[in-house]
């Protein structure tokens, strides 16, 4: 058994982060900051005070967008400089997941619409109805979106039209992504779909899936992470080919 070195980083409430290179990015929406915090040596290296409660923080194109209340912010990873915009006809972020980037775009998701915000500059390029309006991510060459609801979908659409491509009717409470495979963590338990057809290729097993509370997942080359927040439980799952 490995020995756990545990310390407090931070101690102000954290709801949402995102990894980039060294760094782990954490979002505080009581206490309106942003955090970075440097892996290496635990020690927050910036901070930046947000102008309202953030609801959703992603990673892209060499950017930090963080998602209000019909407006983002868009901070230089670089620089440290942020830009901020409101969001004309936004009805206000979606349930959890409420934004994704990549290279020259954030995606943000509302709690009937997908906007496309440009990066250069912050201007709504595209706006389309939603097809569900849980959580919205970047990933394997898509935007996925997905119903946190049992059986309420996973649709997979093309980033540069912002046009559904495939789509499948489970459910997802977040997603990882490996090459050619996107996992699901879903009420029925973890979730593998294909990354082009969306359509699931496998699942596991009944016997061997914790609790309906499945929350969290991640991949780490051929092991994936499931969290269940209901029992307090973090699984392994080795994947076999």
């Amino acid at each position: 058994m490995p020995k756990l070195k545990v310390s407090i980083v931070l101690k102000t409430p954290i709801d949402d982060l995102v990894v980039h290179g060294r760094y782990v990015y954490a979002l505080s929406r009581a206490g309106q900051r942003l955090f970075a915090v440097d892996s290496r040596s635990s020690k927050v290296t910036r901070r930046w005070r947000l102008r309202v409660s953030p609801h959703s923080l992603a990673v892209g194109g060499g950017y930090l967008y963080v998602d209000f209340d019909a407006a983002v912010e868009q901070i230089s990873l670089a620089s440290g400089a942020s830009r901020y915009a409101k969001l004309p006809g936004s009805s206000g972020p979606s349930q959890d997941q409420s934004i994704a980037a990549e290279a020259g775009a954030a995606w943000l998701l509302t709690t009937d619409r997908l906007y496309r915000v440009d990066a250069d500059t912050l201007r709504v390029t595209r706006s389309i109805a939603a097809p569900v309006s849980d959580d919205v991510w970047v990933g394997d060459g898509s935007l996925w979106l997905a119903s946190e609801q049992p059986n309420g979908g996973v649709h997979r659409l093309d980033p540069l039209t912002g046009k559904e491509i495939a789509h499948d009717s489970a459910d997802a409470v977040q997603l990882a992504f490996s090459p050619g495979v996107v996992w699901a963590a879903a009420a029925a338990g973890p979730t593998a779909l294909d990354a082009r057809s969306a359509k699931r290729v496998a699942a596991l097993p009944s016997r061997q899936v914790a609790s309906q509370g499945s929350a969290g997942i991640a991949t780490t080359g051929d092991t994936l992470w499931v969290t269940y927040g209901d029992i307090g439980r973090l699984q392994e799952i080795r994947i076999t080919r």
